[in-house]
Protein backbone atom coordinates (compact mmCIF):
# COMPACT_ATOMS: atom_id res chain seq x y z
CA UNK A 1 0.00 0.00 0.00
CA UNK A 2 2.81 2.43 0.88
CA UNK A 3 4.52 1.66 -2.41
CA UNK A 4 1.33 2.43 -4.34
CA UNK A 5 0.86 5.71 -2.47
CA UNK A 6 4.41 6.71 -3.28
CA UNK A 7 3.84 5.91 -6.96
CA UNK A 8 0.63 7.93 -7.00
CA UNK A 9 2.40 10.93 -5.45
CA UNK A 10 5.25 10.55 -7.94
CA UNK A 11 2.86 10.50 -10.88
CA UNK A 12 0.97 13.48 -9.50
CA UNK A 13 4.13 15.59 -9.09
CA UNK A 14 5.58 14.50 -12.43
CA UNK A 15 2.48 15.19 -14.50
CA UNK A 16 1.59 18.40 -12.66
CA UNK A 17 5.02 19.78 -13.47
CA UNK A 18 4.32 19.46 -17.20
CA UNK A 19 0.57 20.14 -17.11
CA UNK A 20 -0.35 22.49 -19.91
CA UNK A 21 -3.86 21.34 -20.74
CA UNK A 22 -6.96 20.02 -19.03
CA UNK A 23 -6.37 16.36 -19.90
CA UNK A 24 -2.98 16.34 -18.17
CA UNK A 25 -4.51 18.11 -15.17
CA UNK A 26 -7.13 15.35 -14.93
CA UNK A 27 -4.49 12.59 -15.01
CA UNK A 28 -3.31 13.09 -11.44
CA UNK A 29 -4.04 9.72 -9.84
CA UNK A 30 -5.91 11.28 -6.91
CA UNK A 31 -9.30 9.79 -7.76
CA UNK A 32 -8.06 6.35 -8.76
CA UNK A 33 -9.54 3.58 -6.59
CA UNK A 34 -8.18 0.15 -5.83
CA UNK A 35 -11.03 -1.23 -7.94
CA UNK A 36 -9.76 0.87 -10.88
CA UNK A 37 -6.28 -0.52 -10.37
CA UNK A 38 -7.60 -4.07 -10.08
CA UNK A 39 -9.51 -3.72 -13.36
CA UNK A 40 -6.44 -2.28 -15.06
CA UNK A 41 -4.29 -5.15 -13.77
CA UNK A 42 -6.75 -7.71 -15.12
CA UNK A 43 -6.77 -5.96 -18.51
CA UNK A 44 -2.98 -6.03 -18.62
CA UNK A 45 -2.87 -9.73 -17.85
CA UNK A 46 -5.64 -10.56 -20.34
CA UNK A 47 -4.21 -8.40 -23.11
CA UNK A 48 -3.31 -10.08 -26.37
CA UNK A 49 -1.36 -8.09 -28.89
CA UNK A 50 -3.08 -7.56 -32.21
CA UNK A 51 -0.81 -7.87 -35.21
CA UNK A 52 -2.08 -6.22 -38.36
CA UNK A 53 -1.63 -8.03 -41.63
CA UNK A 54 0.25 -5.87 -44.09
CA UNK A 55 -0.33 -7.79 -47.30
CA UNK A 56 -3.95 -8.59 -48.10
CA UNK A 57 -5.56 -9.73 -51.34
CA UNK A 58 -7.97 -6.79 -51.08
CA UNK A 59 -6.90 -3.43 -49.66
CA UNK A 60 -8.71 -2.48 -46.41
CA UNK A 61 -11.48 0.03 -46.99
CA UNK A 62 -10.28 2.46 -44.30
CA UNK A 63 -6.52 1.95 -44.55
CA UNK A 64 -4.80 4.88 -46.25
CA UNK A 65 -1.17 4.69 -45.20
CA UNK A 66 -0.04 7.63 -47.28
CA UNK A 67 -2.41 9.85 -45.26
CA UNK A 68 -1.70 8.29 -41.86
CA UNK A 69 2.05 8.87 -42.19
CA UNK A 70 1.48 12.60 -42.66
CA UNK A 71 -0.67 13.06 -39.56
CA UNK A 72 0.35 13.94 -36.02
CA UNK A 73 -0.41 10.87 -33.90
CA UNK A 74 -2.48 11.19 -30.70
CA UNK A 75 -1.17 10.10 -27.29
CA UNK A 76 -3.63 7.16 -27.35
CA UNK A 77 -1.59 5.47 -30.08
CA UNK A 78 1.22 4.76 -27.65
CA UNK A 79 -0.88 1.68 -26.85
CA UNK A 80 -4.00 1.65 -29.04
CA UNK A 81 -4.25 0.88 -32.73
CA UNK A 82 -4.86 3.66 -35.25
CA UNK A 83 -8.27 2.03 -35.81
CA UNK A 84 -8.99 0.97 -32.21
CA UNK A 85 -12.57 -0.32 -32.30
CA UNK A 86 -12.64 -4.12 -32.58
CA UNK A 87 -15.10 -5.72 -30.18
CA UNK A 88 -18.49 -5.04 -31.77
CA UNK A 89 -18.59 -6.52 -35.26
CA UNK A 90 -21.83 -4.71 -36.07
CA UNK A 91 -20.65 -1.12 -35.66
CA UNK A 92 -16.84 -1.21 -35.49
CA UNK A 93 -16.40 -0.14 -39.13
CA UNK A 94 -18.58 2.91 -38.55
CA UNK A 95 -16.78 3.78 -35.31
CA UNK A 96 -13.37 3.38 -36.93
CA UNK A 97 -14.54 5.54 -39.82
CA UNK A 98 -15.16 8.34 -37.30
CA UNK A 99 -11.49 8.29 -36.26
CA UNK A 100 -10.69 9.97 -39.60
CA UNK A 101 -12.39 13.19 -38.50
CA UNK A 102 -13.23 12.86 -34.78
CA UNK A 103 -10.53 12.87 -32.08
CA UNK A 104 -10.57 10.06 -29.50
CA UNK A 105 -11.21 12.56 -26.70
CA UNK A 106 -14.32 14.00 -28.37
CA UNK A 107 -16.13 10.70 -27.75
CA UNK A 108 -14.25 9.26 -24.79
CA UNK A 109 -13.47 12.22 -22.52
CA UNK A 110 -15.81 12.17 -19.53
CA UNK A 111 -17.23 15.67 -20.00
CA UNK A 112 -20.15 15.68 -17.55
CA UNK A 113 -18.56 18.30 -15.29
CA UNK A 114 -16.54 20.08 -17.96
CA UNK A 115 -17.40 23.07 -20.12
CA UNK A 116 -15.94 22.21 -23.49
CA UNK A 117 -16.02 23.66 -26.97
CA UNK A 118 -15.42 21.60 -30.09
CA UNK A 119 -13.40 22.85 -33.05
CA UNK A 120 -11.51 21.53 -36.05
CA UNK A 121 -7.92 20.78 -34.99
CA UNK A 122 -5.23 20.22 -37.60
CA UNK A 123 -3.46 16.85 -37.30
CA UNK A 124 -1.67 17.24 -40.64
CA UNK A 125 1.52 19.18 -41.25
CA UNK A 126 2.53 21.98 -41.50
CA UNK A 127 -0.36 23.26 -39.34
CA UNK A 128 -0.57 20.34 -36.87
CA UNK A 129 -1.85 21.45 -33.48
CA UNK A 130 -3.55 24.59 -34.78
CA UNK A 131 -7.26 25.37 -34.86
CA UNK A 132 -8.79 25.57 -38.33
CA UNK A 133 -10.84 28.70 -38.92
CA UNK A 134 -13.96 27.49 -40.73
CA UNK A 135 -14.85 31.03 -41.75
CA UNK A 136 -11.71 31.37 -43.86
CA UNK A 137 -12.26 28.05 -45.63
CA UNK A 138 -10.79 27.46 -49.08
CA UNK A 139 -14.14 25.99 -50.14
CA UNK A 140 -16.40 28.14 -52.27
CA UNK A 141 -19.89 29.03 -51.12
CA UNK A 142 -21.30 26.68 -53.80
CA UNK A 143 -19.24 23.81 -52.37
CA UNK A 144 -20.43 24.61 -48.85
CA UNK A 145 -24.04 24.23 -49.98
CA UNK A 146 -23.43 20.93 -51.79
CA UNK A 147 -21.40 18.92 -49.28
CA UNK A 148 -22.23 17.62 -45.84
CA UNK A 149 -19.97 19.19 -43.19
CA UNK A 150 -16.91 20.21 -45.16
CA UNK A 151 -14.19 17.59 -45.63
CA UNK A 152 -11.00 18.75 -43.94
CA UNK A 153 -8.23 16.24 -44.71
CA UNK A 154 -5.86 15.89 -41.77
CA UNK A 155 -8.22 17.62 -39.32
CA UNK A 156 -10.41 16.27 -36.53
CA UNK A 157 -13.19 17.68 -34.37
CA UNK A 158 -11.55 18.01 -30.96
CA UNK A 159 -12.46 19.30 -27.46
CA UNK A 160 -11.15 22.62 -26.18
CA UNK A 161 -11.19 24.20 -22.74
CA UNK A 162 -10.67 27.95 -22.45
CA UNK A 163 -9.19 27.97 -25.94
CA UNK A 164 -6.68 25.16 -25.28
CA UNK A 165 -6.93 21.65 -26.76
CA UNK A 166 -7.88 18.92 -24.29
CA UNK A 167 -5.68 16.23 -25.79
CA UNK A 168 -2.03 15.34 -26.13
CA UNK A 169 -0.05 14.39 -29.21
CA UNK A 170 2.38 11.49 -29.17
CA UNK A 171 5.45 13.67 -29.67
CA UNK A 172 4.69 15.97 -26.70
CA UNK A 173 6.70 15.78 -23.47
CA UNK A 174 3.84 14.29 -21.45
CA UNK A 175 3.50 11.38 -23.88
CA UNK A 176 7.24 10.77 -24.00
CA UNK A 177 7.46 10.79 -20.19
CA UNK A 178 4.60 8.28 -19.85
CA UNK A 179 6.21 5.96 -22.42
CA UNK A 180 9.53 6.17 -20.59
CA UNK A 181 7.95 5.40 -17.20
CA UNK A 182 5.95 2.49 -18.62
CA UNK A 183 9.07 0.63 -19.74
CA UNK A 184 10.60 0.74 -16.27
CA UNK A 185 7.57 -0.11 -14.11
CA UNK A 186 6.59 -3.45 -12.57
CA UNK A 187 3.20 -4.92 -13.52
CA UNK A 188 1.32 -3.60 -10.46
CA UNK A 189 2.72 -0.11 -10.99
CA UNK A 190 1.80 -0.24 -14.69
CA UNK A 191 -1.77 -1.03 -13.65
CA UNK A 192 -1.91 2.08 -11.45
CA UNK A 193 -0.46 4.23 -14.21
CA UNK A 194 -2.95 2.78 -16.69
CA UNK A 195 -5.83 3.46 -14.29
CA UNK A 196 -4.66 7.06 -13.81
CA UNK A 197 -4.41 7.69 -17.55
CA UNK A 198 -7.89 6.30 -18.19
CA UNK A 199 -9.66 7.86 -15.19
CA UNK A 200 -10.75 10.99 -17.13
CA UNK A 201 -12.08 8.81 -19.96
CA UNK A 202 -15.28 6.89 -20.60
CA UNK A 203 -14.48 3.47 -22.04
CA UNK A 204 -17.76 3.12 -23.96
CA UNK A 205 -17.62 6.59 -25.45
CA UNK A 206 -20.64 8.61 -26.50
CA UNK A 207 -23.65 6.81 -27.92
CA UNK A 208 -24.58 7.74 -31.50
CA UNK A 209 -27.57 9.83 -30.44
CA UNK A 210 -25.38 12.19 -28.42
CA UNK A 211 -24.43 13.82 -31.73
CA UNK A 212 -26.82 12.26 -34.26
CA UNK A 213 -30.16 13.48 -32.92
CA UNK A 214 -32.18 16.68 -33.16
CA UNK A 215 -31.82 17.19 -29.39
CA UNK A 216 -28.05 16.68 -29.29
CA UNK A 217 -26.11 19.22 -27.21
CA UNK A 218 -22.52 18.13 -27.75
CA UNK A 219 -21.52 19.72 -31.07
CA UNK A 220 -22.37 23.13 -32.47
CA UNK A 221 -22.46 22.26 -36.17
CA UNK A 222 -22.71 25.91 -37.18
CA UNK A 223 -19.41 26.68 -35.45
CA UNK A 224 -17.94 23.65 -37.21
CA UNK A 225 -18.88 25.11 -40.57
CA UNK A 226 -22.18 23.35 -41.38
CA UNK A 227 -25.25 25.15 -42.62
CA UNK A 228 -28.78 24.34 -41.44
CA UNK A 229 -29.38 21.69 -44.10
CA UNK A 230 -26.10 19.95 -43.38
CA UNK A 231 -26.72 20.04 -39.63
CA UNK A 232 -30.10 18.37 -40.13
CA UNK A 233 -28.57 15.61 -42.29
CA UNK A 234 -26.15 14.82 -39.46
CA UNK A 235 -28.65 14.89 -36.62
CA UNK A 236 -31.13 12.73 -38.56
CA UNK A 237 -28.58 10.22 -39.87
CA UNK A 238 -30.41 6.92 -40.52
CA UNK A 239 -27.45 4.63 -39.77
CA UNK A 240 -26.85 6.26 -36.39
CA UNK A 241 -30.54 5.96 -35.57
CA UNK A 242 -30.43 2.28 -36.53
CA UNK A 243 -27.70 1.57 -33.99
CA UNK A 244 -29.80 3.35 -31.37
CA UNK A 245 -33.01 1.44 -32.13
CA UNK A 246 -31.88 -2.12 -32.69
CA UNK A 247 -29.98 -4.31 -30.28
CA UNK A 248 -30.38 -7.92 -31.48
CA UNK A 249 -27.86 -9.56 -33.78
CA UNK A 250 -30.53 -10.52 -36.30
CA UNK A 251 -31.83 -6.95 -36.67
CA UNK A 252 -31.02 -5.53 -40.08
CA UNK A 253 -30.82 -2.11 -41.69
CA UNK A 254 -32.67 -2.11 -45.01
CA UNK A 255 -31.25 -0.29 -48.00
CA UNK A 256 -34.67 1.31 -48.48
CA UNK A 257 -34.22 3.05 -45.12
CA UNK A 258 -31.17 4.88 -46.49
CA UNK A 259 -32.91 5.92 -49.71
CA UNK A 260 -35.97 7.51 -48.18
Amino acid sequence: MIKLLILSLYLLLSFSAMADNLFIDLVDGKNVTEEDVGDALKQLRDHKEVKLKKKLSVNPFHHKKETEDKLMKPFCQNCHLQKPHQANQRNRSFLNMHTNYISCETCHLNNEDLKLDYKWLAYGYPNAGKVIDVYSSVHTQAEKVKVSILPRPGAKISPFNKGEKVLVFKDENFSKEVEKKWKSLAEDDKARLKASLHKPLNKKGLSCDKCHSENQKVLDFKLLGANEKQSHSITSNEIAQFFGRYKKDNDRLKMSDLLR
